[in-house]
């Protein structure tokens, strides 16, 4: 599994119930965007959000939280490798945008 199918992977099980949206929310106080095959930009919106230091530091707190609990699976944990190749991914992603954008208009 790549890194985008972990960030995937840990969006889907937060969105998976009320009550893990809920707890995120309160971490952070908004959802991460879903990336899907349909929306151009999507998996752009979704590393953006997710860049947000306050996000990042929420996503990580809530993920070992229920890695601890056996509720995440541990493969699906960030490491601070991943985190460097997604800056990276989404820098690629931003450059895709402005292209699709433009295009678009």
């Amino acid at each position: 599994m790549g890194v985008m199918g972990k960030i995937y992977n840990l969006v889907v099980y937060i969105r998976a119930s009320p009550n893990c949206i809920n707890e995120f929310k309160e971490l952070f106080g908004k959802l991460i965007p879903l990336g899907n095959r349909i929306r151009w930009n999507s998996w752009f919106c979704m590393l953006y959000v997710i860049f947000k230091m306050e996000v990042l530091n929420a996503l990580r707190n809530y993920t070992k939280a229920y890695i601890c609990k056996g509720m995440i699976n541990k493969r699906d944990k960030l490491t601070p490798s991943n985190i460097a190749l997604c800056r990276t991914i989404k820098q690629f992603f931003s450059i895709f945008k402005s292209a699709t954008l433009f295009l678009k208009g």
